[in-house]
């Protein structure tokens, strides 16, 4: 996917409501690129009153696909971050080697970043899971971890949908800042409404591809955790469900989101063990006499 005009517009719009304020640490997943056309970057710098020094990304230009070979490091560096790394398998970018396919042990990485991103990177390594409990390693608690994937259409081992992610976010009590599906128009791209009813309505036929965007907040300085699809995390019988909260953007694309267990499966030998509790107590037959029960 690569650091594309979807990704330039939300980085934008976050840094003006205020999320990059006091960070100094960035690290892209994958030696990314800009893959923006020259004339669409100026447009959208401009439209959120950004003035960028378009002598420091030499590269970028009007070519059709706008593949450029500028490297995001200096886009970071344009909004304020000091150190801007990034992490592959293939030394481009001077990138720091890292095997996402296996557990990370260079300790001197651990809790370095305020903002790590995925732009489109997670997918390729067949140990998905993996990759993504480094992004949480990576991350400092109270960073911010930006994932941009393929809902249909990509050209990893993997397509990722809102279960995965939302699943991910609930048992590591990340707090949901930003979420949206990124839909091709022409060159362009919108961003549109985490709403798979949304998605439902157009004809699939004629989409390539349709991507997802979470932008997280690391809440916890605990360990990952991996979560088991419906029960949260192993060995608890809880299941999540996201609550959204009141606050939006103004493109209405910003639903920020905090996690409730609403469901608990204890089984019968828990449920029978309750009941014969309850029956125990005094509190319980003092309702029975008293007809409250």
């Amino acid at each position: 996917m690569g650091f594309s005009i979807s990704s330039l517009r939300s980085s934008l719009e976050f840094a003006r409501r205020g999320y990059f304020d006091n960070m100094e640490k960035v690290l892209d997943m994958g030696s990314q690129e800009i893959f923006i056309k020259k004339k669409d970057f100026i447009e959208t710098t401009k439209s959120f009153k950004y003035s960028f020094d378009l002598d420091k990304l030499p590269n970028l230009n009007d070519n059709s696909p706008p593949k450029s070979g500028e490297s995001t490091k200096t886009f970071w560096k344009m909004l304020g971050f000091k150190t801007t790394d990034c992490c592959d398998v293939n030394n481009k970018h001077n990138s720091i080697y890292i095997d996402l396919n296996n557990p990370l042990n260079d300790e001197s990485l651990k809790n370095k970043y305020e903002l790590v991103t995925d732009f489109g990177n997670n997918e390729h390594p067949f140990n998905a899971g993996e990759a993504y409990r480094t992004m949480h390693s990576l991350c400092k608690k109270g960073g911010l971890m930006w994932i941009n994937q393929a809902l249909i259409g990509g050209n990893g081992f993997y397509n990722f949908d809102i279960r995965f992610f939302e699943s991910m976010a609930a048992v590591n009590n990340y707090e949901i800042l930003s979420s949206y599906f990124i839909l091709p128009s022409n060159d362009n791209q919108i961003r549109v409404p985490l709403s798979m009813e949304l998605i439902n309505l157009l004809d699939l036929n004629k989409l390539k591809y349709i991507g997802i965007s979470y932008l997280f907040r690391k809440k916890s300085g605990k360990d990952f955790i991996f979560p088991i699809q419906y029960l949260g995390e192993f060995g608890k019988d809880i299941t999540y469900k996201s609550t959204l909260l009141p606050e939006t953007t103004h493109l209405g694309i910003s639903q920020t989101r905090a996690y409730i267990p609403f469901e608990w499966n204890p089984g019968i030998p828990k449920l029978l063990s309750l009941i014969f509790k309850r029956i125990k107590q005094k509190s319980f037959w003092k309702k029975i006499v008293k007809g409250t029960f």
